[in-house]
């Protein structure tokens, strides 16, 4: 306000003009924000984030400099440390924490000398439904409120919105990068860069971590007739899986001849984004910071979304009813997790990756999860219609949810029934839809799949999509 004023009042002789009274405080406020920053930066994490916690916060240290707990070591990739965790973990599903793993090793290292900070954190595997699952675990009391990880920006690989092609790619990939605006793609870009980069790049000890193999769960990855076997009792899903496929397969396909990488190099690196990645109002510039009410405009005209891979955070497990605090300061420039919850020592630390059924998450994720709250079941238009006796598709797809209810209306279907000689309301018709449906499910084998990997997905997913339709024929 009062600099608006300042520009509306005619500065009398000898007055300094409004523009530099105005230049004059904006440029008090800049100097001020970075000394601000500064200070910030060189405090504890506890004394820079007390405006964001009302709690005392856990003391943070570099990732790994922290009190050792009894563990269990082990050594190996991911296929020998999943036989050993579910092995070990099988009975009492204690995670088993790896100390000796040197991917995790340098991972770790790095994380020191990126200014990683985490709380009393450790990477462990667990026994889980489609194998070893590792994750992150507490080695101390965490209380509500607490710094669980800050990720300096200059340790995490980011997308910003309608980014140019970096220069020094344009030559080559340039048509590409504008041809696919996808951030899937583009990040997936950007991640593959810095593989080739080794141990010059500066994320590359996050990198060394990361899976080099797509998950054997993940369903686009299969053939089509094993897409078919696993879900053809559910065309919804099946469709969407065989469609990603094709789209993925057609993409890659177009990378440029002398790009360097394989289709299955940039199917991995797409793959990993889209199964790791976070997208937020991550941009606030330094000085929007300081503006009232410019954040929340932002967000109602549609804001700037950026896509960023987060080291150590993003190695977090979902739970659908866990809440997920993530934080962008834009005064240190800083990613930050925070409990949302008091975990105890050897509790892991879960986040949300969102409100999303069990197709989202085994498509985009390649797993499943138990009693999924947000669990539902797509029944396509020409189902209802064969169950009431039309000729021609009238209807499009409806989404059964566990509570009962049904998105989306069957607006005509009574009449269509009574048109074939039933009186059926539209409940009644979902509901004999739903009953067939479960008839389909239970008789649904997987034997003709060619991995166990497979099977246990398929077998996982069947048994959520069973546990959905009968809550929902429960409760309608």
């Amino acid at each position: 306000d009062s600099l608006e004023m300042q520009a509306q009042v005619r500065p009398s002789e000898g007055a300094f003009p409004a523009w530099t009274v105005g230049c004059g405080l904006a440029t008090s406020v800049f100097i001020a924000t970075v000394i601000a920053a500064v200070a910030l930066d060189g405090q504890n994490v506890e004394t820079s984030h007390a405006f964001l916690v009302n709690k005392a916060p856990v003391r943070m240290l570099p990732v790994r400099d922290f009190s050792p707990v009894l563990r269990q070591s082990l050594k190996g990739r991911a296929s020998a440390l999943e036989q050993e965790a579910v092995r070990t973990s099988v009975d009492d599903g204690s995670p088993i924490f790896l100390d000796d793993d040197k991917e995790l090793g340098g991972f770790e290292k790095w994380c020191r000398l990126a200014g990683v900070r985490s709380a009393p954190l450790g990477h462990a595997m667990r026994a889980g439904r489609l194998g070893g699952v590792r994750g992150l675990y507490c080695t101390q009391h965490i209380v509500t409120g607490d710094m669980l990880v800050e990720v300096p920006e200059s340790a995490v690989l980011r997308l910003q919105p309608n980014e140019p092609c970096p220069t020094d790619h344009q030559e080559v990939f340039g048509e590409f990068w504008e041809k696919y605006p996808d951030s899937n793609v583009r990040l997936g870009l950007k991640l593959l860069w810095e593989r080739t980069k080794g141990d010059s790049s500066s994320v590359a000890g996050y990198v060394s971590l990361l899976d080099p193999e797509i998950a054997a769960t993940a369903p686009f990855t299969w053939d089509e007739k094993d897409i078919d076997t696993a879900f053809g009792y559910y065309p919804a899903f099946r469709n969407s899986v065989l469609a990603q496929k094709q789209k993925w397969g057609m993409l890659t396909s177009d990378l440029p001849s002398n790009s360097g990488f394989e289709a299955e190099d940039l199917l991995w690196a797409m793959y990993t984004v889209a199964s790791r990645a976070f997208e937020g109002d991550f941009g606030t510039p330094l000085w929007q910071a300081f503006v009232p009410g410019l954040p929340l405009v932002r967000e109602l005209i549609g804001g700037t979304r950026t896509t960023v891979l987060l080291p150590l955070i993003d190695s977090a497990n979902h739970n659908s009813n866990r809440s997920t605090e993530l934080d962008f300061n834009p005064i240190s420039r800083k990613f930050s997790l925070l409990a949302t919850e008091d975990r105890e020592i050897g509790d892991e630390v879960m986040i949300s990756y969102g409100k999303h059924s069990n197709d989202v998450l085994l498509q985009r994720f390649a797993f499943v999860e138990e009693n999924n709250p947000y669990d539902s079941f797509t029944i396509r238009g020409e189902q209802v219609t064969t169950f009431v006796g039309g000729t021609k598709t009238e209807f499009g797809p409806t989404t059964l949810l566990r509570n009962g209810k049904f998105r989306k209306g069957l607006e005509g279907v009574a009449t269509i029934a009574a048109a074939n000689g039933t009186s059926l309301d539209t409940k009644q018709v979902i509901r004999g839809v739903a009953e067939k449906l479960l008839n389909s499910m239970e008789s649904t084998t997987f034997e003709e799949l060619d991995s166990m990997h497979k099977r246990q997905a398929a077998e996982a997913f069947k048994n959520e999509k069973l546990r959905t339709v009968r809550d929902f024929l429960a409760a309608v």
